[in-house]
């Protein structure tokens, strides 16, 4: 929900982006294809895929749990709160994003290089 995140931390001031390339990057792709933020949609796909929602409401199939965690660099203020915008969404469609974030002087000099991660936020300008 890129609209969300622009307008509760940004205060709607940050135009929404496609990629990490904001649209001023000469490598930007506006062509990319968009998916709307549809959360009955999200949940028919989770569904035709076969992710049923377990006992504590986070989907499972052939006992995997649908889970991962996202890091960024800590004490990034505004990425730390998009994330938690994040978490919440994903709580809707029974999706568990765990929030591991690290510190720079390790996340990207080790644990990046590494693949030490599930997911990443990296911004090019915040």
């Amino acid at each position: 929900d890129r609209q969300t995140v622009i307008d509760a931390i940004y205060y709607g001031l940050e135009t929404p982006t496609l990629t990490y390339l904001p649209p001023t990057h000469w490598a930007y792709n506006p062509d990319v294809k968009q998916y709307p933020y549809d959360i009955a949609a999200a949940n028919a796909l989770l569904d035709e895929a076969g992710w049923t929602p377990g006992g504590d409401g986070v989907r499972e199939k052939d006992g995997e749990r649908l889970a991962f965690s996202m890091s960024t660099s800590a004490g990034n203020q505004s990425r730390e709160s998009a994330q938690l915008v994040l978490q919440q969404a994903y709580v809707e469609i029974g999706v568990e994003l765990s929030i591991d974030n690290r510190p720079a002087s390790t996340l990207w000099t080790e644990d990046v290089p590494a693949g030490e991660f599930d997911t990443l936020m990296v911004a090019w300008d915040n």
